[in-house]
């Protein structure tokens, strides 16, 4: 049976995981989660002015202009990715990317809290030839299409620990 569960962080943040995610989330502790800021999100707009959010250097995406024919959910599902890795630690890469959610969700309640956005962490836990790692993505909500639905009965389904943390909804 899929497990069907939110859990707040510092009373405030709100996850949906699935049970692969469980096992991880279960030894941490969620009280002492630093919040990282090391990759803090900017906006910007396509050229009809529809705005677009990112982080670092939206993954080597260098575009001075947006046409209207970009969907810019996808945009930012391909633009939008910080990678944790270096390290077989899955414990405290996992702290560091819930460390990051945080301050993005922080950011986006501040600065943007007429937008809902999707914020989703995936753990691989690598093989004998990779070393584990963590992703995080994020995009905003448009007419609630969402690139990837945040949904407990669709997360059961992939075969990796991942959250979602839904912001502004």
């Amino acid at each position: 049976m899929p497990l069907k569960e939110i859990i707040t962080m510092r009373g405030k943040t709100k996850l949906i995981y699935n049970s692969l995610m469980k096992k991880y989330l279960d030894l941490i502790s969620h009280k002492n989660i630093p919040i990282v800021s090391d990759h803090p999100i900017w906006m910007k707009q396509n050229i009809s002015g529809k705005p677009y959010w990112g982080v670092d250097n939206f993954c080597g995406m260098d575009r001075d202009v947006i046409s209207d024919n970009f969907n810019l959910i996808e945009l930012e599902w391909d633009g939008n990715e910080v990678y944790i890795c270096g390290h077989d630690d899955i414990e405290s890469m996992l702290v560091h990317g819930l460390g990051i959610i945080l301050s993005w969700d922080n950011q986006l309640k501040k600065e943007y809290p007429n937008t809902s956005f999707d914020i989703m962490l995936y753990i691989d836990e690598g093989d004998n030839d990779v070393r584990p790692s963590i992703g995080l993505r994020f995009w905003a909500v448009r007419n609630n299409e969402h690139y990837i639905n945040p949904s407990i009965d669709e997360d059961e389904k992939d075969c990796q620990p991942i959250l979602f943390k839904l912001v502004n909804y």
